[in-house]
C-alpha cells in the first residue's frame, strides 16, 4: 500500500499541514518520493502517525511524543515472534498482551463495540485499509497472539460485570 500525503491526512482524520508539521519536528520522518515527486506513504507512516495524534489526544506535548517511541518488553517479544512460534508461546505472549487490551476496551469500549462509527472515511474504505495493513504488518502467530489477547480480555471484563 502507498498513499500520498493528501490520502494519509484523510485516512488519520487529520489535514495535510498536521503532516507536515510532524516533518518539521521529526515526529514523522519523510517517506520516499514517487517517480512524480509525490509522498509515497507506508503503512508503518499511517500507523506513526495515528500514534503521534492518539498521543496528542491524550494531552502528551509534541516535544515529549518522540521519547515514548521505545516499545514495552511485550512489544519487542511480539515484533520477534516467529510465524511458526509453538503454542505454548503464543498463549504466553497473548496472557501478557491481555491485561493492556482490557485497560484500552475499559477505557475506549466503542473500539470492541463500534469501532467503525468512529472512522474518517467510509466504513468499506476503513476497514479494508485496516485489513490490508495488519496483513502488512503482521504474521500468522502474531494475528492469533492478537485474537487469544482479544478473547482474554473479553474473558477478563465480562467476569468484571
Amino acid at each position: 500500500m502507498a498513499w500520498s500525503t493528501s490520502e494519509l491526512a484523510t485516512l488519520a482524520g487529520t489535514t495535510v499541514n498536521t503532516i507536515r508539521h510532524y516533518h518539521r519536528l521529526g515526529l514523522l520522518e519523510e517517506p520516499d518520493r514517487r517517480y512524480n515527486g509525490y509522498k509515497q506513504y507506508e503503512t508503518l507512516d499511517l500507523v506513526r502517525l495515528l500514534r503521534i495524534r492518539r498521543l496528542a489526544e491524550l494531552g502528551v506535548p509534541l516535544s515529549r511524543i518522540k521519547e515514548l517511541s521505545t516499545g514495552s518488553p511485550v512489544s519487542a517479544d511480539f515484533d520477534a515472534l516467529p510465524a511458526d512460534a509453538d503454542e505454548a508461546t503464543r498463549q504466553n505472549l497473548a496472557e501478557k498482551y491481555a491485561p493492556s487490551l482490557v485497560r484500552t476496551l475499559r477505557n475506549c469500549p466503542w473500539m470492541d463495540n463500534d469501532a467503525m462509527a468512529h472512522v474518517s472515511k467510509g466504513k468499506s474504505v476503513t476497514r479494508q485499509t485496516f485489513i490490508d495493513a495488519l496483513r502488512e504488518l503482521h504474521n500468522e502467530a502474531q494475528f492469533d497472539v492478537i485474537h487469544r489477547a482479544k478473547e482474554l480480555a473479553r474473558r477478563q471484563l465480562r467476569a468484571e460485570g
